[in-house]
């Protein structure tokens, strides 16, 4: 009776350490853009020199549960609505919103073949206690978008694409606009941009159960024998 006691707490130990590698496995995607290059700019949509002096880097990271790196066949999937996004040399706080697209194709061996996503920023006010840095700071609305595209038909690109308006103060402590400006940046890009790695998710609520209740069974087996002893 014992015996069967023992095997019981742990097949429920087991069980519960089972169901916990199977669901612990997330793969890490990480996307990491080369300098991109300095194409072009507008002011008032005319041709000007501006900011040809910034090679812009984003990188976009994000989990999906399960082992991506040993794929039995090729597998395309939706980025999440919520990554991880960076876009240097764009200091000012921001909101994203993802387009449709945001598809990307992971091969049996684990290598990212076919990618097309685009993300927008959009500028958070944040006052800064003086009026008329506030007011420059609306006037300048600085926005940003960045796009990766790499397959069959597609451009093999990232393009980093940066607007906002020019500002400045008359006299009298007044602001005012001088005009839209946009830059524009454009490189090629590779699979090797890409990197996945294997992480441990965090367990279920429902494991932790599990091996609670294992160890209570345990617990209570141990506490009978030695009252048997005594």
């Amino acid at each position: 009776m014992r015996a069967m006691q023992y095997i019981a707490a742990y097949g429920t130990l087991s069980c519960a350490f089972l169901g916990a590698d199977a669901s612990a496995i997330e793969t890490r995607f990480t996307y990491t853009s080369d300098e991109i290059e300095w194409e072009s700019s507008k002011l008032y949509g005319d041709d000007f020199v501006i900011g040809d002096d910034v090679s812009p880097i984003f990188t976009v990271s994000f989990l999906l549960q399960g082992d991506w790196l040993n794929l039995a066949t090729p597998a395309t999937f939706t980025i999440p609505n919520q990554p991880d996004i960076a876009l240097s040399n764009y200091a000012l706080p921001y909101t994203f919103a993802p387009n449709a697209i945001n598809s990307v194709t992971v091969g049996q061996n684990g290598n990212v073949t076919n990618w097309n996503f685009s993300f927008a920023f959009d500028p958070v006010f944040v006052p800064t206690g003086d009026p008329l840095d506030d007011a420059v700071q609306k006037l300048v609305n600085s926005r940003a978008k960045i796009f990766s595209k790499y397959g069959p038909a597609l451009c093999d690109c990232d393009v980093v694409q940066m607007r906002f308006n020019t500002a400045t103060i008359l006299s009298g402590g007044h602001p005012f606009l001088i005009g839209p400006v946009e830059e524009n940046y454009r490189d090629a890009n590779q699979p090797r941009n890409w990197s996945l790695a294997l992480v441990s998710a965090v367990p279920e609520p429902s494991t932790y159960l599990m091996l609670l209740s294992g160890l209570a069974l345990l617990g209570a087996c141990a506490q009978r024998q030695r009252r048997r002893l005594h």
